[in-house]
């Protein structure tokens, strides 16, 4: 499919750096995450996991908390205070940005035996974690107990893979959920009810390995296999109730190193996907559903800004957090090791400003922070 031409951007935009002193880190940064109020972004650093005030357009380090071993995830809960950490200690740590430096972590969840590589929360029971490790185990977290106090309880543990587990999904009612791994194995699991267990449905074989996969709808996920230039679209057959490859779809990035730190983001709103793909950034356009003349439902998904992002080197880590409950897209967290890294941000400003709303953009230069607004 054909991508849409650069008249498709806009003709001018202005942007302020309301940040005036970047925020210099000295370690590595693999993971950002904004609080739902805008208030708080929690960046996860070498060992350490700082918190910080993000108040009238000023970023202020308020806590910051050391860690065992170096942290790998970092994310908020949507329906409560608390956050989540993932570091190489092969455990979930539950915290409270409102401890103070001394105190201790609120929660400990310990059951793999290797590192949490990906980590998913339920859209709906804010309670449950969902975890992949390099152990080949799905593990589900319950964090509550009966009397909604912290517990920390595994539910249940899923052992189909063979080898590491990169990347994990959920659906928006919470019922279904993907995996994929090394052993080149893509997991259906499904669960009837919120009182039932997880089962698999589905076992799906790929010729290669990949780090990202991601739900668009009930009936179609998508799988991006490892340094290839097609991502994969799985659709349900209503028949059989089995997704099969129905396309594929070219993106820039393939033919180059990758890494599992930047899972696929989509906007259900804007139907809009970001996909990194070795040293490329991709928007992926969703048409659903539709009709074809057979009068068969279809979907349709575009590349629609192969251009916008070309880095000259492959380890960039990138994640974007699009708010839970309005139609725009709220934080783009662009994440760089290599300090001599040069490319204009401007131009992928304006591309993103014509496809959704931008609120806030944080953005990491030369292993510096520093927030960009529109006005």
């Amino acid at each position: 499919m054909q991508g849409i031409e650069n008249n498709f951007l806009p003709k001018s935009l202005i942007y302020e750096d309301i940040n005036k002193t970047p925020i210099k880190q000295e370690n590595w940064c693999f993971s950002i995450a904004i609080n739902n109020e805008n208030s708080l972004m929690l960046v996860g650093c070498g060992n350490w996991i700082k918190v910080y005030q993000v108040k009238q357009e000023k970023v202020r380090l308020i806590h910051y908390y050391l860690t065992p071993n170096r942290v790998i995830f970092v994310i908020f809960f949507k329906f409560n205070f608390l956050f989540a950490s993932s570091s190489e200690d092969n455990s979930i740590i539950i915290w409270s940005p409102y401890l103070n430096q001394k105190s201790k972590f609120l929660m400990k969840l310990r059951g793999h035996s290797k590192n949490i590589q990906c980590l998913v929360l339920h859209p709906i029971d804010d309670q449950m974690l969902i975890t992949g490790s390099y152990d080949s185990k799905i593990k589900f977290w319950s964090c509550y107990n009966k009397s909604n106090i912290l517990s920390g309880n595994c539910l249940q543990t899923i052992s189909e893979h063979t080898s590491h587990v990169y990347g994990l999904s959920i659906n928006q009612n919470g019922n279904k959920l993907i995996s994929c791994g090394l052993d080149n194995l893509i997991l259906v699991m499904e669960r009837i009810n919120q009182d039932s267990h997880w089962s698999v449905k589905q076992r799906i074989k790929v010729i290669r390995y990949g780090f990202r996969i991601a739900f668009v709808s009930d009936l179609v996920l998508v799988f991006l296999p490892q340094s290839s230039s097609h991502l994969k679209i799985y659709t349900l057959n209503p028949i059989d109730n089995e997704y099969s490859n129905s396309e594929d779809v070219v993106i820039d990035g393939g033919n180059s190193f990758c890494n599992h730190y930047f899972p696929i983001q989509y906007c259900q709103q804007k139907k809009l996907m970001l996909i990194k793909n070795g040293n490329c950034l991709n928007f992926v356009r969703v048409i659903l559903p539709f009709k074809d003349n057979n009068n068969t439902q279809k979907v349709e998904i575009i590349s629609i800004s192969r251009y916008i992002f070309k880095m000259r080197k492959a380890q960039i880590f990138v994640i974007i957090k699009f708010m839970v409950h309005q139609v725009m897209m709220e934080i783009i967290q662009y994440f760089g090791q290599n300090q001599r890294m040069k490319f204009k941000y401007q131009s992928i400003l304006r591309i993103l400003s014509d496809i959704l709303i931008i609120k806030k953009i944080v953005y990491v230069y030369n292993i510096k922070i520093i927030l960009i607004n529109k006005f």
